[in-house]
């Protein structure tokens, strides 16, 4: 290796004296280290201007006062609305093919549970009127699972019309109606339609007719009303269960 550094050592008056001549290869050394470290340092100036700089752009001013920014230099999806989109809740449509917009109306149509009466609540197209309100309850029960153990006495071949005048609604229906049914049945059917047609507005009292003669009609203690007297909601109260 080049020698670096070269010491005399000389002894004057008990004193140690020391030579130190500078080699050509310790001043090309010291050249280059500078160079180096002159180079490194103008490298990391910039990065640490741009540090500097970021800081300062981040920092909240020392007034506390916040600067508003106007909506157009905000990205979309920062400024963009956020939306919840509600849960609608869950109701029952009636198995119908009418188109959208058609109006609905809730009507009580009273259905056999064993040997006593219960009330169904359905929705019928509106208006409903006596006669709709007999056509509903004469087409039966819709499937649904809280119909379960529920049927009607009323044959789905009943011919039958309902004419209302001053709160007494007259059923005129066909011989076939009574003749289908059994005793038991003809009371329980009887009860579905008084109880269902009182239940509308401006329905008091129902009156029999088959073929055009008043009939009597067994009422809910199973004791016969006269030939073409009015029975009432009150006469089927004591057959009704869960209303």
């Amino acid at each position: 290796m080049p020698v670096l550094w070269a010491a005399m050592l000389s002894s004057r008056r008990h004193q140690r004296v020391v030579h130190v001549f500078a080699s050509p290869y310790c001043e090309s050394y010291k050249g280059k280290t500078s160079k180096k470290r002159t180079a490194s340092m103008r490298r990391h100036v910039p990065i640490a201007l741009c540090c500097l700089l970021f800081l300062t752009a981040c920092s909240v001013p020392n007034s506390g006062a916040f600067e508003t920014i106007s909506t157009d230099e905000i990205p979309f999806e920062l400024g963009a609305a956020q939306t919840t989109v509600p849960q609608s809740p869950t109701t029952t449509s009636p198995q119908s093919s009418d188109p959208p917009g058609t109006e609905y109306e809730q009507v009580d149509l009273y259905f056999i549970r064993n040997s006593s009466i219960t009330k169904v609540q359905r929705l019928v197209k509106s208006p409903v009127d006596a006669n709709g309100t007999l056509t509903a309850l004469t087409e039966g029960l819709i499937d649904d699972a809280n119909n379960d153990g529920l049927r009607s006495a009323i044959p789905s071949t009943l011919q039958a019309s309902v004419n209302v005048d001053r709160g007494v609604a007259t059923v005129n229906a066909t011989r076939t109606f009574l003749n289908s049914l059994s005793a038991g049945d003809q009371r329980l059917a009887i009860a579905q339609i008084v109880l269902t047609l009182t239940s509308r507005p401006g329905i008091g009292q129902v009156v029999f007719y088959v073929d055009g003669r008043a009939i009597v009609v067994p009422r809910g203690r199973g004791d016969l009303s006269s030939a073409g007297e009015p029975v009432t909601f009150d006469d089927y109260t004591n057959i009704i269960v869960g209303d």
